[in-house]
């Protein structure tokens, strides 16, 4: 069974993320039903209020941008808006 790129947006961010040791995806606020995982992927003329919004009461939010910034990764994490792992 193959998975298409439209059924990896219809999952939950952190289902899609590599496993961890030291971060708990599962635990991230934006895998709650309802989230959608374009929120934390802007274009670069659109805001991110939403996802910062959740971000702020994310109990995994330190580790997530941590994670972001160490894996050179664009989009929001944690909050900040990364580009290649560096804030905008």
């Amino acid at each position: 069974m193959t998975t298409s790129k439209s059924d990896l947006l219809s999952v939950p961010l952190p289902w899609i993320l590599i496993p961890e040791f030291d971060v708990n995806w599962r635990r991230a606020l934006c895998a709650a039903d309802g989230e959608n995982p374009e929120d934390w992927f802007p274009f670069p003329t659109e805001d991110f209020v939403h996802a910062a919004a959740v971000c702020a009461l994310c109990p995994i939010r330190v580790d997530c941008e941590r994670w972001g910034r160490a894996h050179r990764m664009s989009g929001v994490w944690g909050g900040v808006r990364l580009v290649d792992g560096r804030a905008k």
